[in-house]
């Protein structure tokens, strides 16, 4: 926690702390309802909710407060309610984290071990209860490509279809399969969309939700759903798909590059060194 705050702010903070560590990971202590969920050792995610331990007691209460004070600190209503009680009655304080989640003024982080099955329930639970919905984003942007101007979608399953295709993977059996996430409309199986990014038509099979390596078939997907189809034979990774009669760009994904070495840094130079030709004469 103290090198995820040095590096991005003190808005960072837990939502629950780990009881345990490395092998000894069982558990972990929820600071916003004051409860600690205590795992079985069988990898299964069964868990008991029990009061917080007396060792950790003292840790809990230090986080709870700052995190009831950043909650405070992004709304002055709450901000006067926590001068007046020195803290905030939990209703209040439940929904001022929400409000402060969305407006990006509160980062919350949840310890979790996957190898373990250990607090991935909270982790879950909280982005579900937390983190913005497609319909909190509101209307999503992009581009008309014959008007050359920019259009908005509605997060709304009745709205003209959009998709954009985020990521592409080879698969042993089904081959080439693209990663999708529907913005607006609803898509469905077995259906010709166009694809706006080329301007060409695309014939579209089964589409399936994707859960690590179990693929799952579905007749149609919703707004703000993630689904994959495989088998496109002009989309690619950062394609638009829509309607033909509603087209719309949606910016592509900009990767970040790895910085450049110094011509003068060590290993530069080191190189130098090695490729120098042998001195004659």
């Amino acid at each position: 926690m103290e090198s995820l705050q040095r590096a991005f702010g003190r808005a960072v903070v837990p939502l629950a702390i780990p009881l345990g560590e490395e092998k000894g990971f069982v558990g972990v202590a929820d600071l916003v309802v004051g409860k600690a969920d205590v795992y079985h050792d069988d990898q299964s995610g069964k868990f008991e909710a029990v009061d917080v331990p007396a060792e950790i007691k003292d840790a809990a209460s230090s986080w709870r407060e700052k995190l009831v004070e950043m909650v405070a600190e992004s709304n002055e209503d709450l901000m006067e309610e926590f001068f007046d009680k020195g803290t905030l009655p939990q209703e209040d304080f439940i929904k001022g984290l929400r409000k402060a989640v969305l407006a990006g003024r509160v980062f919350p982080v949840l310890p979790a071990s996957s190898m373990r099955n250990v607090g991935v329930h909270p982790l879950l639970d909280a982005i579900v209860e937390l983190l913005p919905s497609p319909v909190d984003r509101g209307e999503v942007e992009g581009t008309d490509p014959i008007k050359k101007e920019t259009v908005t979608r509605q997060p709304a399953p009745d709205a003209p279809f959009s998709a954009f295709v985020f990521r592409t993977i080879a698969d042993p059996h089904a081959g080439r399969i693209s990663l999708f996430r529907v913005y607006s409309g609803t898509f469905k199986s077995d259906t010709t969309v166009h694809n706006t990014t080329r301007d060409v038509p695309e014939r579209v099979g089964h589409l399936e939700l994707l859960q690590g390596k179990t693929q799952t078939p579905v007749t149609e997907l919703p707004a703000g759903d993630i689904g994959a189809v495989a088998k496109l034979k002009e989309t690619q990774t950062g394609d638009s798909l829509s309607d033909k009669a509603h087209p719309i760009v949606y910016p592509p994904v900009v990767y970040p590059e790895p910085p450049r070495p110094s011509p003068w840094s060590p290993r530069r130079a080191a190189t130098r060194t090695r490729s120098r030709p042998p001195c004659t004469g």
